[in-house]
C-alpha cells in the first residue's frame, strides 16, 4: 500500500491541479472543519442560573416545591445518580444556584442589584411563579 502512495505521489507531482486536489484540499478542507466544529461542545454545557426563592408562609404551604428547587439545584441524591444506581461524578447536574430570600421585596432587591437572574415564590394556590 506504502509503495502504490509513492508511485501516485510520484505521478501527481507533474500535475499541478491533481497535487492540489492531492494535498492542499484536504488540508484546507480539514482545517475549516476544525474551525466551524471545534468549539461546538461549549454550545451544550449547561450553567447554572442564580435565582432566589421566597421562602415566606405561601412557600413552606406549596406542596413539593422544597423538592422541586433542590432537584434543579442538584441538592438531592437522586439526581446525581441515574435509573441502575451509579453515580456520574463529571456530571454537572446543577441548573439552578439558590438564595434565599424572606420577602418578595427582597427578592426583588437581589434581581436588580444582579445578584439573581429571576426569583420563585408561591401564590395563594400552591403554584410557583417565575419572576
Amino acid at each position: 500500500m506504502w509503495t502504490t502512495f509513492l508511485v501516485a505521489l510520484k505521478a501527481n507531482l507533474r500535475n499541478r491541479q491533481a497535487l492540489f486536489w492531492m494535498i492542499v484540499f484536504p488540508i484546507v478542507l480539514a482545517t475549516m472543519f476544525n474551525g466551524f466544529f471545534g468549539g461546538l461542545s461549549e454550545g451544550y454545557e449547561l450553567k447554572p442560573i442564580p435565582m432566589a426563592v421566597v421562602e415566606d408562609s405561601r412557600w413552606q404551604q406549596a406542596d413539593g416545591a422544597r423538592t422541586f428547587v433542590d432537584a434543579l439545584s442538584g441538592e438531592t441524591a437522586s439526581s446525581s445518580e441515574s435509573l441502575d444506581g451509579t453515580a456520574y461524578a463529571d456530571i454537572n447536574q446543577q441548573l439552578l444556584t439558590i438564595t434565599a430570600a424572606d420577602t418578595v421585596r427582597k427578592a426583588e432587591q437581589l434581581l436588580a442589584d444582579g445578584t439573581v437572574r429571576g426569583y420563585l415564590a408561591a401564590d395563594g394556590n400552591g403554584r410557583l411563579a417565575i419572576t
